[in-house]
């Protein structure tokens, strides 16, 4: 029995960068077996929260069987992945492993919000009479703010990604490589809506980052000063309390051959 994955999203430029660190080497060509990856599968299985039966040992197992004929590129990102997930089961808290709903936005996000706010002073009186003066204040506010936004959101607008978690409803984000998506962005609205994908595995890293304060003052230091007051599109976006990830690889169990 072999389990079959569909990836979704992977990082190849991480991916082979991790596999170069961890195996000392690049995989450009595959000619037979290996048969050392038989004793590491079981210290994997059964050990990741949130994710369906048949882990990711499952997936070593089945390539086991098929590697002289597979691409080498996505026995490189298993072997990644495997080598991620052992490490996070022995206490690596910067890798993130979790399963739940996917949601894909890029450029089309950034449209839909400029017409909303071009359509503001047509709904100005509607939403007064309906919700009052004191809720119209704060939504020309909302509005406000977002103009300015917007007008400074890099163009094209980096493709984004949100996962609700099954196990415990946290939500993680970050921007993905649109070249390294297994089809276009604009293809998840026409086919979903604003529907999200179910049961999507993600594996990837914690990214953190705090506010610095510079002394010397410059151009730099003003713009790194004046950024957070005048560029708050992520926080419009994303949810509260999203958890910044950068993503190595998005993925779906299809099933079993």
């Amino acid at each position: 029995m072999a389990l079959v994955y569909d990836f979704i999203y992977v990082d190849r430029d991480r991916v082979a960068s991790l596999y170069a660190q961890i195996f000392g080497g690049h995989l450009l060509t595959i000619e037979e077996l290996s048969e050392t990856k038989k004793e590491n599968s079981t210290n994997i299985a059964g050990k990741l929260p949130g994710i369906v039966e048949g882990s990711f040992s499952d997936i070593q197992k089945s390539l086991e069987s098929i590697r002289n004929v597979i691409d080498p590129h996505e026995v490189r990102t298993i072997d990644v992945l495997s080598k991620l997930i052992e490490m996070k089961n022995n206490g690596t808290s910067s890798i993130v492993v979790e399963q739940g709903y996917l949601g894909i936005f890029d450029d089309f996000v950034i449209e839909l919000w400029s017409a909303l706010i071009d359509s503001f002073s047509e709904i100005k009186e509607m939403i007064e009479k309906t919700e009052g003066k004191e809720k119209l204040l704060a939504f020309e506010a909302f509005i406000k703010q977002s103009r300015k936004s917007l007008n400074l959101a890099p163009r094209p607008f980096p493709c984004i990604f949100l996962l609700k978690a099954n196990q415990n409803s946290s939500i993680y984000g970050g921007t993905i490589k649109e070249k390294y998506l297994s089809e276009p962005a604009s293809t998840f609205y026409i086919k979903h809506g604003n529907k999200w994908l179910k049961d999507i595995i993600l594996i990837g890293l914690k990214e953190e980052a705090e506010a610095v304060t510079l002394t010397e003052k410059g151009m730099l230091t003003v713009l790194s000063e004046s950024w957070p007051k005048l560029m708050h599109l992520m926080e419009f976006l994303l949810p509260p309390k999203t958890v910044s990830i950068v993503p190595l690889a998005l993925m779906r169990r299809v099933g079993e051959t």
